[in-house]
């Protein structure tokens, strides 16, 4: 019995002592923003984004990341080689790998969205079905990062209300 809890803990410590943290902060996304090696993917629709987005972002159509099955239900996940031509779209750095992408282990890539939930999935996506160990997501999305006013903002349109 004394076995299996020592040998529980050594698995359970183990696993979280050497994961790498999947979150990154507002205060480390603003010191970072400009790095050439990040890349700051938005998953909010067009619109928010054009009004107004994190400086040096690029954004994505959320719906790009689920497509329908054989049934014709949608929120599936899309084919892998589908997510490795999405990627890459949007600017993720790639070598040449059989019929696959290879992400460049000195790029990060941050997911974001409104509060983190379409960002949670294309995290998930990139992290865990591609491998990209270097994915993170944004801790507080736009959510966070909109009402502070110590960091920047770029809009694309100015909206009158």
């Amino acid at each position: 019995m004394i076995k299996k809890i020592f040998f529980s803990f050594i698995l359970l410590t183990s696993s979280t002592l050497f994961a790498a943290d999947p979150l990154v902060s507002s205060s480390w996304l603003n010191q970072h923003k400009d790095d050439q090696n990040l890349l700051i993917v938005d998953l909010r629709n067009k619109e928010f984004f054009e009004y107004a987005h994190i400086p040096g972002s690029v954004q994505t159509d959320y719906n790009l990341w689920r497509e329908p099955n054989q049934a014709g239900i949608v929120k599936m996940l899309p084919p892998k080689k589908k997510i490795e031509q999405l990627l890459s779209a949007l600017g993720a750095t790639t070598e040449s790998h059989i019929s696959s992408i290879k992400l460049s282990p000195d790029q990060k890539n941050v997911y974001f969205c409104h509060t983190g939930h379409r960002a949670s999935l294309s995290w998930f996506v990139a992290s865990e079905i591609l491998g990209d160990k270097n994915a993170v997501l944004y801790d507080g999305s736009t959510a966070d990062w909109s009402v502070r006013k110590d960091l920047p903002v770029d809009q694309l349109i100015d909206i009158k209300l």
